[in-house]
């Protein structure tokens, strides 16, 4: 058996930017208080394997049927959104509007 020599890839300028970055918010964020949705991969999803078929159970809460995507393609489940929420209060003596927005991906090998 013959040894062949590999050449190690060369990471893009793009590809260490972004690392680069995600290694600065980190930093920046790490002692903040964040709410329980971003300290670790979001939506939270619970995966069962039956003889026939995987089920698997995504929490999206405040997320429309219509606003989610789910897709298959090989092995690789992907379920990915956009929150949209807006809360609007008219009061006698004052006007409140609160807005929520973000998307989300999340991949899953079956």
């Amino acid at each position: 058996m013959a040894a062949l020599p590999v050449r190690k890839r060369e990471r893009s300028t793009l590809a260490r930017l972004h690392e680069e970055m995600d290694d600065l918010f980190r930093g920046f964020f790490q002692d903040w208080e964040l709410p329980i949705w971003s300290r670790g991969r979001w939506p939270v999803v619970d995966i069962a394997e039956t003889e026939n078929e995987f089920v698997v159970k995504a929490e999206v809460p405040g997320c429309k049927a219509e606003d989610i995507d789910i897709s298959v393609h090989g092995n690789m489940l992907t379920i990915s959104g956009e929150k949209k929420a807006e809360e609007e209060k008219k009061e006698k003596g004052y006007y409140h509007v609160e807005r929520s927005y973000g998307s989300f991906r999340r991949e899953l090998t079956l």
